[in-house]
């Protein structure tokens, strides 16, 4: 008698005994346990640790600005610079009296 190795269903006639039935699936020829698919997961390529959905604008000086590019590291974007200086500046300024 065949067992299922996710949740160890074994009436494959019905749905009955499977801790999560999605029905019939036309390539198995059989029900199909939910805990056996990829459902939900999405593309994980897309997939981020954290979303970053808050946004800073800065004015500044062209020459400013000009300044900071030129001193960037290579590979290394304006925002995450600008991101990481204010970072270190806040945590510095929070261990301060006030």
């Amino acid at each position: 008698m065949k067992t299922c190795k996710h949740c160890n269903k074994t009436n494959f006639e019905l749905s009955e005994g499977c801790k999560n039935p999605t029905g019939i699936s036309p390539a198995v020829g059989d029900w199909v346990c939910n805990n056996s698919l990829h459902a939900g997961t999405g593309n994980t390529n897309a997939s981020k640790e954290v979303t970053k959905s808050s946004q800073i604008q800065i004015r500044c000086l062209q020459s400013d600005k000009a300044l900071i590019v030129r001193n960037l590291k290579v590979g290394e974007t304006l925002g995450s610079f600008m991101i990481q200086l204010a970072i270190a500046e806040a945590k510095k300024r929070n261990f301060q009296e006030r």
